[in-house]
Formats: structure tokens, C-alpha cells, sequence
């Protein structure tokens, strides 16, 4: 099937152009929750039909300004505000800024949060008056941005000492904070480098009380028991000094390349024996910038996440020639095991949506089922988080190895996991979970348990909205919702048959009717 719509952040609209993805002439592509590098829009807009760039904090319901690129000849600005949303620049007194001039972007309108769950001091620091309409609140961003001649804005970064990586949203001094913590740190510094496009890593720079050496999985065994993985650095560096500028502070300018890294003690390394694993270990020494890589090394704790994983899994089909799933790469995260799978004659990877993330220990398993993206490995840094003793098993959307099932309802999602479960655990109590759209296939496989006098002792969900949630304010009018869906569904139909030409309703009889 072809996809008309696709949103993505630059570093997974990279991973796809890395892995050979050519585009689709049909296709819009909608590019946000990281700034957009101007020769990441030089390689999208030749591979679709039309390229949009998306600006918006969560705060403020995800998207609140949008710009359609096209033309990646300097820096991409973020366009103008949505409806029913109104964004300002302005100074530290909250006066809005000549145009051209740089302030703090302000973001208001329908789409704004009411404020902070329990956190009502941040709620009074984020949340604040509008100076122009004393009824209406602007939610302070912290982002640095300026109004174009053209009336667009552009943005130019953050104020404070917060970054974005692959989505996720970091403050670098939480990380100091815990790093510092560990006995053997004298000071330290947590920074966000981009040595190569695309590729933003966080990079831990420190000096230590003494000269005796550090091991990595020490450092980040320490930051793990405070922060989630996604805040652990990707790499270490130990300096003799931390440069400073004049006025004594860390000058982070002058910090060097990652490429002097502290690496692992010599105490359990084990070198690949053959060139199956000295190939292995040289591409997730050039993937994850590591001097050097063990036949025990974890891939995961060596700083590898989803995006670096399926990079490795593209060059060793380029290789190998051998389709590998990325569940694979979950079970055999090291050389060694990796290496066994590879070596095996006439081997073809068996397919199962059951795919085991984390599967020693001696608790009851937990099942965590696919959100939107279908696979699985985001699951691994939640594994890790609960220990070595807790069982977990993932699974993976039917139709990834290129046999998709035509129009699947959750219901029939959820029964078909459920037939892979059973064969695995027989009995209750289950213990099921899932992120995004994972949860409601969590929540109706537990439903049919239930229905089949099965126990079900746990349900998790991950940032989950309910089907049946109101898109509309309480107090909107029935005629309001309707119009409102009607126009939405007409400038839907108008964009389909204008991208897609006349086939488009007949392809949509044929689906309605199975004809």
C-alpha cells in the first residue's frame, strides 16, 4: 500500500534516505519535533510531493506553526501560526520585538494546555497573562526565534540549557546533576554534539578526584538507577582539565570531538575471533563511534537506540544479503550473538509477532504490544529500566515481514497476539502494556482474557488516548461539530483526488465494497 501522508522527525527521515528509501512522487512529508537542517530538505524535496516543516511544543497541543519548504537554500523558518493559534516574539519585558530582531517566542490560542499536572509552580512560570487580552494566557517556550520581512518566523534555538534528541526533550543539567553525584567525579559537563549532520548525541565530558581509571558501564550503571536511558550519553570523555572561559565557566566551545572517549577496562573484553565478528564489531565501531567493540558488548548500552539499529541492520543486508527483522537485533544485541545467526547456512529469519526483549527472570512476564510504528525495540530501554529479574516479551505488528493482513480491527489484532501468547503461557494472571496505540490493543486483549474467565492482573498504558475522548470544547453546538467535520472530510476528499487523480474513488469502491 502507499502512504499519502507521513510524519517524522529529521533524524528518522534521515535513517530512511541512509537505508536507500528513494520517496514517493504521491507522498507530503511533514518534518518536525527537531530543527530542520537545510541539506536534509535538499535530499527530501526531489523524494515527495510536497515538504512541510512542523513547530510546536507539547504544551500547546503538538503543532503550532507550519511552513511548506520549497527551497533549502538557507536557514528554513517555521512558518506562521495554525488556526485559532497566535504566536509572539517578545523581549525580556514582554514587549513584541521590531521585526527582524531576536526575543522569546510566545504561543496562545484554543490549542494551549490549561498548565502542569501538580506542578502549579511551573505552571505560574510557563503559563503566563497575555500583555495584549487580560482573558487569555501565552505559554512561554524558551525558544529563541525572530519575524521575518515575509511575516514568517524563524528559529534560532533555545534560551535555556535544554535540548532535543530524536523527540525527546533534555535538560543537560538534570544529567550533570546526577553524574556528579558519583564519588569519582570532580566536575563535570553534559553537552549535545552534531559532529556529523543529523547525528546529535549527547556527550559527557568530566574530570575525576583521582587518577585511577573509570569504566563506562560503571558511569552509566550510575545514571541509569536516576534517569531514563534516552538521557544517558552516548559517550564519555575524561579530560586532564575542563577548559574555561575568562570568567571562569565551562567553556563548552573548546570541549574536543568524542573521539578521546574512555572506553571499557580490559577486565572482560573478549576481541571477535573471525571476520564475521571483526566486521560486525568494525560497523558498530563506525555506527556508534566507539574506539573498539567486545564480543559481549551490549549493542544498547554501548549508547545504540532505534535509529542506529536499523542502520546497522541495512549494512548488514547490503553485506549479507540477508533480511534481517529488527527484532533480531533484540535478541542477539551483542557481536557474538549477532554473528551466530549470520553464520548459520541457509538460515531465513522466522517470523513470529512474540518477540522476547528481555526473557530470563523470575517474575511473571509482561507482554507489551506495538504502538503505531508496528515494531518493538522501543521496548528495550524500558526492559532494562526494570531489571534483570523482570520478563518481558514484546509484540511486533503482524505484516513486517511484507505479508500484510487486509483491513485488521484491533479486535483482531488483539486475538491474533493472543494466540502467540497462550502458546507461550497457557494460564493468568497476564500482565499486559503498551505505548501510544499499544495500549488499546493492550486493553482489548484484556478484555478478551476476561471474557474467556482468564485473570488479568495488570494493564499499562503509555500515553494513551481514549478512543472515545471529545475532540471538541463542552460547550461547542452540534451544528459547530458538524460543519467542522464535513469541511474536514471535504478538504480531505478534494486533497486525495488531487494527488491521486480519478482513480482515487474508484480504488475507494473497490475497498468499500471488496470489489
Amino acid at each position: 500500500c502507499q502512504c499519502d501522508v507521513m510524519q517524522a522527525t529529521p533524524a528518522t527521515w534521515r535513517a530512511l534516505i541512509d537505508a536507500g528509501w528513494r520517496g514517493s512522487g504521491s507522498l507530503k512529508v511533514l518534518c518536525g519535533g527537531e530543527s530542520f537542517p537545510p541539506d536534509l530538505a535538499r535530499e527530501l524535496l526531489p523524494r515527495c510531493a510536497e515538504l512541510w516543516n512542523m513547530y510546536g511544543p507539547t504544551e500547546t497541543t503538538i503543532w503550532s506553526a507550519i511552513h511548506k519548504v520549497t527551497s533549502a537554500g538557507g536557514p528554513i523558518p517555521i512558518g506562521r501560526p495554525i488556526a485559532n493559534t497566535q504566536i509572539f516574539v517578545l523581549d525580556a519585558e514582554r514587549n513584541a520585538v521590531p521585526i527582524g530582531s531576536v526575543g522569546e517566542l510566545y504561543i496562545g490560542g484554543v490549542g494551549l494546555a490549561r498548565g502542569y499536572l501538580h506542578r502549579p509552580e511551573l505552571t505560574q512560570e510557563r503559563f503566563i497573562q497575555s500583555p495584549f487580552d487580560p482573558t487569555a494566557y501565552l505559554y512561554k517556550t524558551g525558544d529563541l526565534a525572530r519575524q521575518l520581512a515575509t511575516g514568517e518566523i524563524e528559529y534560532l534555538g533555545r534560551i535555556d540549557h535544554q535540548v532535543k534528541i530524536r523527540g525527546f526533550r533534555i535538560e543537560l543539567g538534570e544529567i550533570e546533576s546526577v553524574l556528579s553525584k558519583h564519588a569519582a567525579i570532580k566536575q563535570c559537563v553534559v553537552t549535545a554534539r552534531e559532529d556529523a549532520p543529523g547525528e546529535k548525541t549527547l556527550v559527557a565530558y568530566f574530570e575525576t578526584q583521582t587518577a585511577k581509571d573509570l569504566n563506562v558501564s560503571e558511569l552509566r550503571a550510575h545514571l541509569k538507577r536516576e534517569i531514563p536511558d534516552y538521557m544517558v550519553p552516548s559517550a564519555f570523555v575524561r579530560m586532564e582539565k575542563l577548559p574555561l572561559t575568562p570568567n571562569g565557566k565551562i567553556d563548552v566551545k573548546a570541549l574536543p570531538g568524542p573521539n578521546g572517549r574512555i572506553v571499557e577496562s580490559n577486565e572482560g573484553f573478549v576481541a571477535p575471533r573471525d571476520s564475521v565478528e571483526q566486521a560486525l564489531a568494525q560497523l558498530w565501531s563506525k555506527v556508534l563511534k566507539v574506539k573498539r567493540v567486545g564480543m559481549n558488548d551490549n549493542f544498547f548500552e554501548l549508547g545504540g537506540h532505534s535509529l542506529l539499529a536499523v542502520r546497522i541492520i541495512v549494512e548488514i543486508e547490503k553485506d549479507y544479503h540477508r533480511r534481517l527483522p529488527l527484532a533480531d537485533l533484540l535478541q542477539a544485541p551483542t557481536i557474538g550473538g549477532l554473528a551466530e545467526i549470520l553464520r548459520k547456512d541457509n538460515w531465513q529469519p522466522s517470523w513470529s509477532s512474540l518477540v522476547p526483549v528481555q526473557p530470563g527472570g523470575s517474575r511473571p512476564p509482561l507482554f507489551l504490544f506495538h504502538s503505531h510504528g508496528g515494531n518493538v525495540i522501543e521496548y528495550y530501554p524500558l526492559a532494562n529500566h526494570l531489571g534483570k529479574d523482570q520478563p518481558v516479551y514484546g509484540l511486533q505488528a503482524r505484516g513486517l515481514d511484507g505479508n500484510i493482513p487486509r483491513n485488521q480491527t484491533v479486535e483482531e489484532m488483539a486475538s491474533a497476539y493472543l494466540a502467540e501468547i497462550k502458546r507461550f503461557q497457557l494460564e493468568g494472571p497476564y500482565y499486559l502494556g503498551g505505548f501510544c496505540f499499544g495500549g488499546l490493543v493492550a486493553m482489548e486483549a484484556a478484555q478478551q482474557l476476561r471474557t474467556a474467565g482468564q485473570q488479568v492482573a495488570l494493564v499499562v498504558m503509555i500515553q494513551t488516548t481514549h478512543p472515545l475522548a471529545q475532540p471538541f470544547a463542552p460547550n461547542s453546538g452540534t451544528a459547530h461539530r458538524l460543519w467542522h467535520r464535513t469541511a474536514k472530510r471535504i478538504d480531505l476528499e478534494k486533497e486525495n483526488l488531487s494527488s491521486r487523480g480519478s482513480g482515487y474513488f474508484r480504488d475507494r469502491l473497490r475497498r468499500t465494497w471488496d470489489i
